[in-house]
Parts: structure tokens; C-alpha cells; sequence
């Protein structure tokens, strides 16, 4: 969409300023008739701020620190994970017939 287009365009003002070459649109200014409606800005505006969001999230600036809120986060989804697998694995029935301390790896015996 032509519109969509400059409307992004147009917000990336900044990026076109510092040698980006994000900006596609080429034409004319756009005459008031053919700018995006109201709904639309909007809308676009709240899916930008949506993302900026994910990105604050999963794209730490600083990196993430031993006493960061984010680092303990990490570590206890971590450690919940082994102890799921660790307890999942304690449950599996023992196989009869492997030797005492012999884990089969493979499914098909392998």
C-alpha cells in the first residue's frame, strides 16, 4: 500500500537523516486526500508501541547482570526445565534388558 508506505516512511525521518536507506517511497508529498485515515495511524501506532515492547523484553540494552531481575528470571526457567527433565527421566520404567547403570539412548535401541 502506497499510503502504508509513506506514512512509514515519513516516521523513519530520522533513520533517512542519518544515511539509512530505509525509506522506499520516492513520489510526491502526499496531498491530504490520500493521507492514511485517523484509524489507521493509530493502529500503527499502537503496533509500533507493541513492538518497541518485545524488543525492551527480549532485547536487554545493557545486557543482563547477576542482580538484574531478568538474570533470576533466566536462571529459575532454567533450573525448572532440568528439574522437569531430571524428574521425567527418574520416572521412565528400567529397561530388563540392559545391565545394571546401562541407559538406553536411542528409541529403537541404538
Amino acid at each position: 500500500d502506497p499510503m502504508l508506505s509513506a506514512l512509514r516512511c515519513r516516521s523513519t525521518s530520522t533513520l533517512a537523516r542519518m544515511g539509512s536507506r530505509h525509506c522506499s517511497y520516492k513520489g510526491p508529498p502526499l496531498a491530504p486526500h490520500s493521507r492514511p485515515s485517523e484509524a489507521t495511524v493509530k493502529r500503527l501506532a499502537a503496533e509500533a508501541e507493541m513492538q518497541q515492547k518485545m524488543w525492551d523484553l527480549f532485547v536487554p540494552e545493557g545486557g543482563i547482570r547477576f542482580g538484574d531481575r531478568r538474570f533470576w528470571v533466566l536462571l529459575s526457567i532454567v533450573l525448572g526445565l532440568h528439574a522437569a527433565n531430571m524428574y521425567k527421566d527418574s520416572r521412565k520404567p528400567r529397561d530388563l534388558g540392559l545391565p545394571e547403570g546401562a541407559v538406553r539412548r536411542l528409541p529403537d535401541g541404538g
